[in-house]
């Protein structure tokens, strides 16, 4: 009888190994919509146009910040890891500035360390997708930082994506919930190509404070690996 409950035993664990889904990458190429609410110091609403090209190594992206506030505005930013330089641009005001790249190109996706922890179905029986759910925990410098991230079974796209840093004392320093939506497999040309009125070569040698402003807001997703 021991033998019989050992083996079940290394039976059941061998199942469970199998049947564990691994991090996967997003689509090599796609375009969709990314809106993330933060909750934390006021809270705010951006929205994110992307272009995502993996092949090309090169991402786009129209972000519509602190939405319903006084402080609302669009910004674009075109990054060309190839050519090792991003571009941050108003079309309404007609202003650019290059940069360098100094980041190698990662491809976007669950980072390795999350775990599969759970699979549902999305949406309606007859129109709804197999989801499979990741997680997360990280902790540096007594900081915790609990993430989870849902992607479509077949193609790893992704749909929703959760984030809770604590601090030391237990306080909350960073809420996101970010939902992607609108996503289609393709890219367009276009999408990455500066404006006419983009400097040919680097302007800027220094994040100002906009520019690092910025950058913070387009790290609310782990999974896009930006700078």
């Amino acid at each position: 009888p021991n033998e019989q409950n050992m083996s079940l035993a290394v039976f059941l664990s061998l199942v469970a190994v199998a049947s564990a889904i691994a991090p996967c990458n997003f689509p090599k190429q796609w375009t969709g919509s990314a809106d993330n609410e933060a909750y934390v110091r006021g809270g705010s609403y951006d929205s994110f146009k992307i272009a995502y090209d993996g092949e090309g190594q090169r991402f786009g992206a129209e972000c519509n910040l602190d939405i319903g506030t006084d402080d609302e505005k669009t910004v674009f930013v075109l990054a060309l890891y190839e050519k090792k330089a991003y571009y941050v641009f108003s079309m309404k005001e007609e202003k650019c500035a290059v940069l360098n790249l100094e980041k190698e190109f990662e491809a976007w996706g669950i980072p390795e360390t999350a775990k599969n922890t759970d699979e549902y179905d999305y949406g309606t029986t007859t129109d709804g997708v197999e989801v499979q759910e990741f997680d997360d925990k990280l902790t540096k410098d007594n900081h915790t930082l609990y993430w989870g991230m849902d992607v479509t079974s077949k193609e790893c796209v992704p749909t929703i994506e959760d984030s809770v840093g604590i601090g030391r004392r237990g306080e909350p320093f960073a809420i996101n919930n970010v939902f992607y939506y609108d996503i289609t497999a393709h890219v367009d040309a276009k999408d990455f190509v500066p404006p006419s009125f983009c400097p040919g070569e680097v302007s800027v040698t220094e994040d100002n404070s906009e520019i690092r402003e910025l950058k913070e807001k387009l790290s609310f997703s782990r999974a896009m690996k930006l700078f």
